[in-house]
C-alpha cells in the first residue's frame, strides 16, 4: 500500500477510507496529518523503533490513524478483536509485549479490570479526545487552519510549513493538545501585536535566548526577521554567539 503522505501530496482531498454505516470519511491529507501527530505522541510516551503497541476498538475512523501512526514511528502493532474474552485479550497483550495499549470508550469497560495488571500506558480515546473521539478531526483541523493562516500573515520571512503541510518549529507539537495549543497560539498573536520593546531590541533578546538554549529553529527564524529589518551582520553575529548568551545568563 502506498504511504498516505504520497496521496496527501498528490490527492489531498480524496477520501482515504469511509465508514459504511455512518458515512463518516477521512481524506488522505487528514490521515497523513493525524497519523503524523500520533507518531509524535508515541515518541512522547517514550516508544522507540521496534517497540510494540496493541489496540482494541470497534470499527471507527481512528483505527487506521493509529495503525499508520505506529508505522510512521517504526512500531509493531497488534489489533485485538473486541469479541475475545478478557483472558484472551490479556494473553495477547502480554504475549506481544505491548508498551502501549489503546482502546475506545465503547471497549474500555471490557478491559478496565485488566489495565491495573500491566506495566504499560493505557490510552482511552475518551481521555484523549473527549466524549466524542471523532470530533478530534474537526477540532484539530480548526486549530491547524487558524495557526496556518496566522503564521502565513505574521511569520512569513522564514519557512514555517513543510511540503507535506506539517507546521515547523514550535507549532506542530501544540496540535497534540488542541485546547492548550489554541490558548498558546492566541497568546503568541497577542504578544506579537502588543509588543512594547522596539522590534530590533526584541530580536536581539530572542536571538540571545535562542543561542543560550541551542534553539536551532528559533535562531534560524529570527535571523531571517532581523536581516529583513536591516540588523547589521556584526550585531547578528554577536547576538547568536555562545559567549553573548553565556554572559546574559550570569
Amino acid at each position: 500500500m502506498t504511504h498516505p503522505s504520497v496521496h496527501a501530496r498528490n490527492h489531498p482531498d480524496k477520501i482515504a477510507y469511509q465508514m459504511a454505516a455512518s458515512g463518516k470519511a477521512i481524506t488522505y491529507r487528514e490521515l497523513d496529518e493525524l497519523s503524523n501527530q500520533g507518531a509524535h505522541l508515541f515518541r512522547k510516551l517514550g516508544l522507540k523503533a521496534g517497540d510494540h503497541v496493541a489496540l482494541l476498538m470497534e470499527n471507527r475512523l481512528a483505527f487506521m490513524e493509529i495503525c499508520w501512526a505506529a508505522q510512521r514511528a517504526g512500531l509493531y502493532y497488534t489489533a485485538i478483536s473486541r469479541y475475545l474474552t478478557q483472558d484472551e485479550i490479556a494473553y495477547i497483550v502480554r504475549d506481544c509485549g505491548a508498551k502501549v495499549f489503546i482502546t475506545s470508550p465503547k471497549c474500555f469497560e471490557q478491559v478496565k479490570n485488566l489495565t491495573k495488571d500491566f506495566a504499560y500506558h493505557v490510552i482511552d480515546l475518551t481521555v484523549a479526545y473527549g466524549s466524542d473521539p471523532d470530533q478530534v478531526i474537526a477540532t484539530l483541523r480548526a486549530v491547524y487552519e487558524d495557526m496556518k493562516a496566522g503564521i502565513a500573515s505574521n511569520f512569513n520571512v522564514f519557512k514555517t510549513i513543510r511540503e507535506d503541510g506539517a507546521l515547523m518549529g514550535p507549532w506542530n507539537p501544540w496540535l497534540h493538545e488542541p485546547v492548550i495549543g489554541k490558548a498558546i497560539w492566541d497568546l503568541t498573536l497577542a504578544m506579537t501585536a502588543k509588543a512594547t520593546l522596539p522590534d530590533n531590541v526584541r530580536q536581539v533578546v530572542i536571538l540571545v535566548v535562542g543561542a543560550r538554549f541551542d534553539a536551532a529553529y528559533e535562531i534560524y527564524a529570527h535571523i531571517a526577521v532581523a536581516e529583513k529589518e536591516g540588523m547589521a551582520p556584526a550585531r547578528l553575529a554577536a547576538s547568536t554567539s555562545r559567549s553573548a548568551s553565556d554572559e546574559s545568563a550570569d
